[in-house]
């Protein structure tokens, strides 16, 4: 079986169509002491000597990858990247940032799938740059500008004096309208202790206080989060069945999602981007005592959790081998079929 180190290096990935910033700022946070031994690699299309000047001070920390948008470049050839920073020494994150003409989908679907990735680095932070000048625009007309800001644990408005505060109003309630942990910052306020910062899905979930059982919140006409608290034991292979069933039946309306599973007594973190699932990882222990499974969903608002709830039933499926040596058990397949086949009357 491959295995997942345990001591993962994060990743912060940077959204923002062309010209928006992203450069900029990055180059601000990497002056900071806080952000020594930091990998960056960059992705942007166009001048590699402008990325030089712009970067010049860290220079020796850069890895290009500049044959395209990283949505389109050889995924060996962005493993092997990442290959080469797992090889460097003391290198405590990475900062990847992104072509202006990235999918944001792709992009996060890629960081959390590709095991050559994923065996030594996790998907910590997603920051999206936001050009004012022509957001409300972008938002309107291009899908990837809509993705960065719904996927986005910090969402950055950079060149605020270019416009006026009324328009800013105007587009911080559009940015709330499609991102539920509605962290909104000023490039020039933006500081390297905002950017280590947790995001707002690990604080939800990772909740040692509290207790909620199925608990809706709506964000906005168009985006809602769900969270469930569900005490049983999951089996592998029930919990791979539910990823199927998630992908398939719900991922066109569950935008992302992350979840700590007590899969046969033991801990594990699973979590997607629309119909693409990040492999099972197990944790070394429990994030907190009663060991009760904890999921939580970014959803479009058309969802009801009763569909949701209705997979769950399949996470304690058990599958063995029956007494004729068929793959699994004749009666655990038909309670399987039987849940599979419902899901479409919810769709």
């Amino acid at each position: 079986m491959k295995k997942i180190s345990l001591k993962r290096i994060p990743i912060y990935l940077f959204f923002g169509f062309f010209g928006s910033g992203k450069s900029t700022l990055i180059n601000k946070l990497l002056e900071s002491k806080k952000l020594k031994n930091t990998a960056l690699i960059i992705n942007e299309q166009g001048d590699n000597d402008f990325n030089n000047i712009i970067f010049e001070k860290n220079r020796d920390k850069i890895f290009d990858i500049n044959s395209g948008c990283i949505c389109c470049v050889k995924k060996s050839k962005i493993g092997l990247t990442f290959e080469r920073i797992a090889k460097e020494k003391n290198v405590k994150q990475v900062i990847l940032e992104t072509s202006g003409i990235s999918s944001p989908e792709i992009v996060t679907q890629l960081l959390i799938n590709d095991f050559s990735i994923i065996k030594n680095f996790e998907l910590r932070k997603i920051i999206t740059i936001i050009d004012p000048i022509k957001a409300l625009e972008n938002l309107n007309n291009w899908k990837e500008a809509e993705q960065g800001v719904y996927l986005a644990n910090d969402l950055i408005i950079s060149k605020k004096d270019l416009v006026t505060n009324e328009y800013i109003e105007v587009l911080e309630k559009k940015l709330k309208e499609l991102n539920f942990e509605n962290k909104i910052f000023y490039s020039n306020e933006y500081k390297p202790i905002n950017f280590l910062t947790k995001n707002k899905i690990d604080k939800i979930i990772i909740n040692k206080n509290k207790t909620s059982q199925h608990k809706e919140k709506l964000i906005s006409k168009k985006i809602k989060t769900i969270k469930l608290e569900i005490p049983l034991e999951c089996t592998y292979e029930g919990v791979v069945m539910w990823m199927d069933l998630i992908s398939i039946f719900k991922s066109d309306r569950i935008l992302r999602s992350k979840s700590i599973l007590n899969i046969n007594g033991k801990p594990a973190i699973l979590e997607s981007v629309r119909q693409v699932f990040h492999p099972i990882r197990y944790l070394k222990k429990w994030p907190y005592k009663n060991k009760t499974n904890k999921l939580f969903f970014v959803c479009q608002n058309d969802i009801d959790i009763k569909e949701i709830k209705k997979t769950l039933d399949c996470l304690n499926i058990k599958v063995k081998k029956s007494s004729s040596d068929k793959l699994i058990n004749v009666k655990d397949f038909a309670s399987f079929k039987n849940l599979f086949s419902r899901q479409s009357a919810y769709k």
